[in-house]
């Protein structure tokens, strides 16, 4: 199924106007996705203009409406990525390509913006024409494709207007308040002027980046191989050997090659250091954290851990869910509870009492997680701690004793 990425703007109207054309002379299925952020005043409207535009191409069109709330210190522009992204991933499998309409400007405005923030060479390699969009509920990833990032911004308003097409005007894209805004209006005419091929020549540049990255990462594939815990867990990375024996740069090179693999935006050189110096190399009997806005990376007995923001800690967990594996088809009698409780537990097969700090330390499970585990209890009696690992196919058990 081809998905496009719908705002009503120019960009995308002109985009799906031609993956339209495109899908009717492959008889290709094709769905529009809008999301509203209810942000301006006139976000209803515009959402009306996408229904009425897609009911004369007769496309599907789905609308999805952010409800959820800024995070403290999050900008605008990333909670707004990351309620797209959530939209996508609630509708897109494996089996789908998503296009969006990104073209040269944008480019060259993700170029410099990342320049500033003091990128690396992943981070300057700017949006790919083809990439994959890991979701963060499994391994599996959606494919992204950008068919106008070739093109100026000039050649689609030249197709939009010879067309006749109909788009709407976001009149924030106009806030110089916004870096991107500032980049685009203030500092790239500025260069155009002197370089009227400014715009071609970075995204020269950043193709000329991509395939630097892409020889590296092949390279370091075996590295990051080395240092996964399983293929069904790909936020998980080993911090012992070989990882803790590596050179500095060695080991600055393969987090961005596993952040990469993961999706996520590139961190800063600064928010990198600090990943390493203050979570990676922490004392070993500490549990660091470092909070992005993309969600938190947590460290734990030598082996560091993603924990996207749009994720669930762990799946759902019914009495019924167990009675249908084969640890225990008889609930009759059994309890389950979520959460600390009980400071100490009566554990079958043990003489003493038990904290549940330390039944989970023995268990190996995260401190960040230990609120989330199920435990079940048989006449106030705990039988066994459950888990299982978000991404994973496998539902994973950890009995406590013999029933």
């Amino acid at each position: 199924m081809w998905w496009v990425g719908y705002s009503g703007g120019v960009d995308s109207t002109v985009l799906l106007h031609q993956l339209w054309l495109q899908a009717l002379r492959e008889n290709q299925s094709i769905q529009a996705l809008h999301v509203n952020h209810q942000i301006h005043p006139d976000a209803d409207l515009w959402e009306s203009h996408c229904q009425s535009l897609c009911h004369l191409l007769k496309i599907p069109l789905i609308i999805e409406r952010l409800e959820s709330s800024r995070a403290p210190g999050q900008s605008l522009e990333m909670w707004a990525r990351e309620g797209r992204y959530q939209a996508f991933e609630k509708h897109l499998t494996s089996a789908d390509t998503l296009f969006l309409a990104h073209h040269a400007g944008d480019q060259a405005e993700t170029f410099l913006y990342r320049l500033m923030r003091g990128a690396g060479l992943e981070g300057l390699c700017g949006m790919q024409d083809v990439s994959d969009h890991h979701l963060s509920r499994g391994c599996e990833a959606f494919q992204i494709q950008r068919p106008l990032l070739q093109t100026s911004r000039q050649d689609i308003l030249h197709y939009a207007k010879t067309r006749n097409l109909v788009y709407i005007e976001d009149p924030s894209n106009q806030d110089l308040h916004y870096d991107r805004n500032y980049l685009r209006h203030q500092v790239l005419p500025r260069l155009t002027e002197r370089w009227a091929q400014g715009i071609v020549k970075i995204g020269d540049a950043c193709q000329h980046l991509q395939e630097s990255q892409q020889v590296l990462e092949g390279y370091l594939e075996a590295d990051l191989t080395s240092l996964r815990v399983a293929r069904a867990h790909p936020n998980i990375l080993k911090l012992s050997s070989p990882f803790n024996q590596w050179t500095p740069m060695r080991q600055k090179l393969i987090l961005r090659v596993w952040m990469t693999h993961l999706g996520l935006l590139p961190l800063s050189a600064a928010q990198l250091d600090q990943l390493i110096q203050t979570v990676i190399f922490a004392r070993p009997d500490a549990t660091p954290a470092l909070s992005v806005q993309e969600g938190h990376f947590h460290r734990y007995r030598d082996q560091l851990y993603w924990i996207s923001k749009t994720s669930q800690p762990l799946k759902p967990c019914t009495l019924e869910a167990i009675s249908r594996t084969h640890v225990c088809q008889n609930i009759q009698g059994l309890e389950l509870r979520v959460g600390w409780g009980v400071k100490q537990v009566r554990v079958r097969g043990h003489a003493h009492r038990k904290t549940l700090k330390n039944l989970f330390q023995e268990a190996g499970i995260p401190p960040w997680l230990r609120s989330h585990i199920p435990q079940v209890f048989e006449r106030d009696e705990l039988i066994m701690l459950l888990g299982s690992w978000v991404g994973s196919d496998d539902v994973v058990y950890g009995a406590l004793c013999n029933q």
